[in-house]
């Protein structure tokens, strides 16, 4: 790397090579399009058939579980952060940052400790409505072409990507 090929990146600081800068930017574009693709699924499928497809791909029931109710459950945690987040404007912000940060580390364990205690009380419900384990999700097996359309425009794009 000679000094001529060398750019000064303000956001890290550092002086990096028109290569590196490069490799940089082809893993963020790979990134970008990730995460484009988790969000076509699902958005075209929706989160129930994307639990029911990890569960037909062999993931384990317990996972797929988990997966499901940790993002069922979101909204709650939402709304329950919401609320606390209220309460402390309510009550007025502290001026100094140190006690704002003081405050802000005992809403997040309160968050934690209300979330367990609601998760433990959800598992007590679900045991007593007889949960074994396994989600009693119902899906058709057909496939839509709205799914093979996007997939086949990711592809596409993934390729394109790639050979860039």
């Amino acid at each position: 790397m000679g000094p001529s090929d060398a750019v000064w990146v303000p956001g890290i600081e550092r002086m990096l090579s028109g290569h590196a800068l490069a490799r940089y930017g082809s893993v963020l574009a790979g990134a970008a399009l990730s995460l484009a693709c988790v969000a076509s699924v699902l958005y075209t499928s929706g989160f129930e058939s994307l639990v029911w497809g990890l569960g037909r791909l062999g993931v384990p029931r317990v996972l797929v579980a988990l997966v499901f109710l940790s993002v069922r459950y979101l909204d709650v945690l939402t709304d329950e952060a919401r609320r606390m987040v209220r309460a402390r404007d309510s009550r007025g912000r502290p001026p100094r940052v140190a006690a704002r940060a003081r405050v802000a580390g005992a809403m997040v364990g309160s968050l934690f400790i209300r979330s367990t205690e609601r998760a433990e009380r959800v598992g007590h419900a679900m045991s007593a409505r007889g949960y074994t384990g396994d989600l009693p999700l119902v899906r058709r097996s057909s496939l839509a072409a709205a799914h093979v359309a996007w997939a086949t425009a990711f592809c596409a794009i993934s390729v394109a990507v790639t050979w860039m």
